[in-house]
């Protein structure tokens, strides 16, 4: 979840020009902050005070629970997200956030059961269709994220996001053609989206037209040198065309980048993977390539694919089909 929700506090001050009334009211700046490096410092003044009204106190656990996720602590933002939780059970986004550092975690089942409590309370809002969406396909449960996605887009058809996961998903479930003709429409309107265009390139790659889709990952890299996915789709285009220095290096570069951007997570298990395969082989040439095929990481047992889905335009959905063998 990249972007914060902020929550202000209210409570009684002491007199104007008091010490405590400063200190007090820079902590009510910094607490609702979590990018700031004194959020949590504060909020916890602040619920020591004893003067926030106790129905407010969820509000405090959560802001701090934002500050400590965003500065690594995320043991700790879990206690605080499960402290507003019991506090305030009809506060929905606490669901979202916790569901979306469960997920960052690799925690998939909590993630879920998180979401499914957030579409729960709030059945109309798009963004937990498109947060559980993505943690199906996490799972392996493609068809299933594709109805979420879906969802999300019926409930909010202006957003970007629930599109672009969409056309991924269609691709990713058989029909490259159709995943495509999707993404396409997403860049025909954003044609400065970034994870559009690295998806682009993932259709392209998987639709056999590895050149091309090597000229969309430049494009995203030229935007953003540190897109991890890109760097690892990249390195597997250069591994199939036998440029394994270049691969190596596109791998590398995967390593070093955050695991905070698109499918950051699954791109550095495969660059992982590949350089452990390219350094055990120790050789530098297109011979390398063909014995040891940029495949990425195989799937875990039970999360193969048994089902494929088709794009219709005409009717704006996507249907079961059987797979092409």
């Amino acid at each position: 979840m990249r972007k914060l929700i902020f929550l202000g506090l209210a409570f009684c001050l002491a007199p104007h020009g008091s010490v405590a009334h400063a200190g007090m009211k820079k902590d009510l700046a910094d607490c609702p902050n979590p990018k700031s490096a004194a959020s949590a410092t504060a909020c916890t003044r602040i619920l020591a005070s004893g003067r926030l009204p106790k129905e407010q106190h969820y509000i405090a656990y959560y802001n701090r629970a934002w500050a400590h996720r965003l500065a690594g602590r995320n043991d700790q933002a879990l206690a605080d997200y499960g402290r507003a939780r019991a506090l305030r059970p009809s506060f929905p986004k606490t669901l979202l956030s916790r569901g979306s550092l469960h997920r960052d975690m690799g925690r998939l089942e909590r993630a879920r059961k998180d979401f499914d409590s957030y579409i729960a309370i709030s059945p109309k809002d798009w963004q937990g269709y498109l947060y559980r969406a993505r943690t199906l396909r996490d799972l392996g449960r493609r068809s299933d994220a594709l109805d979420d996605a879906e969802r999300a887009i019926e409930r909010a058809p202006a957003q970007t996001q629930p599109k672009i996961l969409r056309a991924l998903l269609v691709a990713e479930l058989g029909d490259n053609a159709g995943g495509l003709r999707l993404i396409d429409e997403v860049l025909a309107k954003a044609t400065d989206d970034i994870v559009a265009r690295y998806v682009k390139a993932v259709v392209l790659h998987r639709s056999g037209q590895p050149l091309e889709a090597l000229k969309e990952v430049e494009q995203v890299l030229q935007r953003d040198a540190r897109f991890t996915a890109a760097s690892t789709l990249r390195g597997r285009i250069q591994e199939e065309r036998g440029k394994i220095g270049e691969a190596r290096s596109a791998y590398a570069d995967a390593l070093n980048n955050p695991l905070k951007n698109f499918d950051a997570v699954p791109a550095q298990a495969t660059a992982r993977a590949r350089l452990a395969s390219l350094g055990a082989v120790g050789s530098g040439d297109a011979r390398l390539a063909r014995a040891t095929p940029a495949r990425g990481v195989e799937p875990a047992p039970g999360r193969t694919v048994v089902a494929c889905r088709r794009y219709v335009p005409a009717a704006a959905t996507t249907i079961v089909v059987a797979c092409d063998r």
